[in-house]
């Protein structure tokens, strides 16, 4: 079981300030935030962790840009917008078993996915057009997807694509 890190106990996106900042101690004993790595005057939303590798995190900022960090926090990376643009809207998710593999919103345009780590993104055929929410993985059937629009849920029984 995995036990967070100090620094990994909480993830908060502070919007009002547009900063990361993650909790210092654990649980009730939280007793301050500090910012982590990425800043700025902008928005930012549906933060995601990775079930695997609690360093690997992404989030959405309110300017349609996305961002990956390797290292929990510290260094964030702007997805190109050419292969994704982030959507504010919709929560991305980690695959379950393959650290590899990361689904996201397309701003408006439906889901893409990525292999590698959030490098390179790809369309996912009949996917929902305008996700919001969050796209869920069952972690004890990762085969099994849902993600919807406002107006349904859809249910897709394969996330190897």
């Amino acid at each position: 079981m995995f036990r967070p890190s100090r620094s990994l106990a909480f993830l908060m996106v502070a919007l009002s300030v547009g900063s990361v900042a993650t909790a210092v101690g654990a649980g009730p004993a939280v007793t301050r935030w500090e910012p982590v790595g990425l800043t700025g005057n902008g928005g930012m939303f549906a933060p995601a962790i990775s079930p695997i590798d609690p360093l690997l995190m992404m989030l959405n900022c309110d300017m349609s840009g996305a961002y990956l960090t390797r290292d929990g926090g510290t260094n964030w990376t702007m997805i190109r917008q050419s292969q994704l643009r982030s959507s504010t809207r919709c929560r991305p998710a980690f695959h379950p078993t393959d650290r590899r593999i990361i689904f996201a919103a397309q701003a408006g345009e439906g889901m893409k996915v990525s292999h590698d780590e959030g490098v390179h993104w790809s369309p996912v055929a009949g996917a929902p057009g305008d996700l919001c929410g969050e796209i869920a993985i069952d972690p004890g059937h990762p085969d099994r997807m849902m993600a919807g629009d406002a107006h349904s849920v859809s249910d897709r029984k394969s996330t190897r694509l």
